[in-house]
């Protein structure tokens, strides 16, 4: 799950064509309930899983980057 990992570094890019194809991404390529090193967001165990990732750039200030985190829940699912 390297992959993943790398992707969710570049979610952090400004750009949000390159957010949008990263969540498109992580959301093929990765199974809900994996977990991994929290960078973006952490639960009570210091880890998040895919699907808690997706779900904080689904308040996104840009529309288009909402709409694919929205998208890739219901891929990941």
């Amino acid at each position: 799950m390297f992959i993943v990992l790398s992707l969710t570094q570049l979610l952090q890019d400004s750009s949000h064509l390159v957010r949008c194809k990263c969540l498109e991404l992580i959301g093929a390529l990765g199974s809900p309930d994996h977990a991994m090193a929290a960078g973006l967001s952490q639960s009570e165990h210091g880890t998040s899983t895919l699907l808690s990732v997706l779900g904080d750039f689904s308040r996104d200030p840009d529309g288009r980057v909402r709409t694919q985190a929205f998208q890739s829940m219901v891929c990941a699912a």
